[in-house]
């Protein structure tokens, strides 16, 4: 019953226009990823992962939107959310969420550009972690964007103990389509108390083709396997009505507007972000510098008036643009020093190391140490925002900028 419920689902979508690009093997996407070193691509037990670590203005937007070429690349690097792949025959083994955005977050979703006579589901936003399952050495892993290890393994222990779960899942699989869910209970507890452990299906996704089992079918997908999904919280508001609607909301993190298409937008409820202290005081430059390098801020940018969020935004791009030139300027360092003194780490240590600016110490040896220098320059920042002292000390990292939102003392 259920596979030839799924051939008449298939049959269904080859019949609409493809919304999301074709992906059978890695090499469909490695090419979209050159030049962008936020995307990283992880060599893990068994999978090959591809995600993101931060974001910058053309992480996933086109620079020149009436550049075919330019667009179908951005749209490949929306994919690179957790997307995976066999490391033998680089086959693509699970398609989780492809990269929405928050309604206002960028010039593609400005609130006058959302066509609301569009058929659409408002969905409850879930508080937890994404699971997606996929056949790994001839079994099931189920898996966060990067990884099968601690909440996953959570999650994992969770669906073996209730089989209708990876019944489902395998069935999917086998199909061509990823099962995603959200870990959602006290031991993967984020903002919002959910009483007990559990696995809510929220999407069916084909892993070539990349659309999404439409609303419905999901539903009656569900039921048909007794699984928990997610709610529709079928409101019948649209447009400005919907938007102050979702954000007056309390006890949901938000919803996710998914059209017909599959194409979703996400909203997300003021209390909500309140707690997740995302509209923390925009005057304060230790809170906004965090924001900035935990990549919270497409949070907050959407409630900003036009000036204030032209500003974080702006603020963000600069932060970001100097920790990349701090990031080749130290790797020019270091390898300038292993030229000298090879791979010996207690000499690179001592005799190298001392010559370079004291701001560098930690991120040169952890490149030379193998470790990216990225990560280690935005860990070293976000370690020194507990005082004015400590800030001054990793300025020159960040390029010496200052925030200061116009009109504040």
């Amino acid at each position: 019953m259920v596979e030839a419920h799924h051939i008449l689902l298939n049959l269904e979508y080859r019949a609409m226009p493809p919304v999301f690009p074709a992906i059978r093997h890695i090499d469909d996407v490695l090419p979209a990823l050159q030049g962008h070193k936020e995307f990283v691509v992880s060599q893990r037990n068994g999978y090959v992962a591809i995600d993101y670590t931060y974001q910058l203005e053309g992480s996933f937007l086109p620079a020149d939107p009436t550049d075919p070429a330019d667009v179908a690349a951005a749209r490949l690097r929306r994919e690179c959310r957790g997307i995976k792949f066999d490391p033998a025959s680089g086959a693509i083994i699970a398609r989780p969420y492809a990269k929405f955005f928050n309604l206002g977050e960028n010039s593609e979703v400005q609130p006058d550009r959302i066509d609301w006579t569009r058929s659409h589901h408002v969905l409850d936003k879930l508080d937890g972690s994404m699971i997606a399952p996929a056949l790994v050495d001839g079994g099931m892993r189920w898996m966060t964007r990067l990884s099968d290890a601690k909440v996953a393994a959570s999650a994992h222990a969770f669906a073996m103990a209730h089989p209708s779960l990876p019944d489902m899942a395998h069935a999917l699989i086998d199909d061509g389509w990823t099962p995603i869910f959200e870990w959602c209970g006290p031991s993967q507890r984020i903002i919002l108390d959910y009483p007990d452990d559990t696995l809510i299906l929220t999407a069916v996704r084909h892993r070539v083709e990349g659309h999404y089992l439409a609303f419905a079918e999901l539903t009656d997908l569900a039921a048909t396997w007794q699984v928990p999904v997610v709610a529709d919280l079928a409101c019948g508001l649209v447009g400005d009505t919907l938007v102050q609607h979702i954000r007056g909301l309390h006890g949901l993190e938000g919803c996710v507007i998914r059209f017909g298409d599959g194409t979703m937008l996400k909203l997300k409820a003021e209390a909500y972000l309140a707690r997740h202290q995302a509209l923390a005081d925009l005057a304060s430059e230790k809170r906004v510098l965090r924001l900035v390098l935990e990549n919270q801020e497409d949070d907050v940018l959407p409630l900003l008036a036009p000036e204030p969020r032209a500003e974080l935004a702006s603020f963000a791009a600069r932060i970001r643009t100097a920790l990349q030139e701090s990031v080749r300027q130290v790797a020019e360092a270091v390898a300038a020093g292993q030229a000298e003194v090879g791979l010996d780490r207690k000499r690179f240590a001592t005799e190298v190391v001392p010559r370079l600016p004291k701001v560098w110490h930690f991120p040169a040896f952890s490149v030379a140490s193998g470790r990216d220098a990225h990560e280690a320059m935005r860990q070293l920042v976000l370690k020194n925002l507990g005082s004015d002292a400590d800030l001054a000390f990793v300025r020159p990292l960040i390029g010496g900028h200052r925030w200061r939102l116009s009109g504040k003392e």
